[in-house]
């Protein structure tokens, strides 16, 4: 019994391990990326960005319009944090 919970364990906390080294992996992929602005960023909106669509929002807060070129200067929680080019 003891056996099987420290096998549960081991394996949780490699698995923990494994989906943050993940995140930080993504996360330095996607810093410095351009994007293109496919729904108006008011300050909110989408970009695609490597054949994918991402949920977005403008640094400062201010509007940019669709078609727009912009670079990933950050990311929060599923949100990138871009800048106009």
């Amino acid at each position: 019994m003891l056996y099987l919970l420290t096998l549960i364990i081991i394996s949780l906390v490699t698995l923990l391990y494994l989906s943050q080294r993940k995140k930080r992996s993504l996360n330095q992929r996607l810093i410095g990326a351009t994007a293109l602005v496919h729904s108006t960023l008011n300050p909110e909106g989408t970009v695609l960005l490597n054949g994918e669509m991402w949920v977005a929002r403008s640094r400062d807060g201010s509007s940019v319009n669709t078609l727009s070129q912009v670079v990933v200067t950050g990311t929060q929680d599923h949100l990138l944090l871009v800048e106009i080019l």
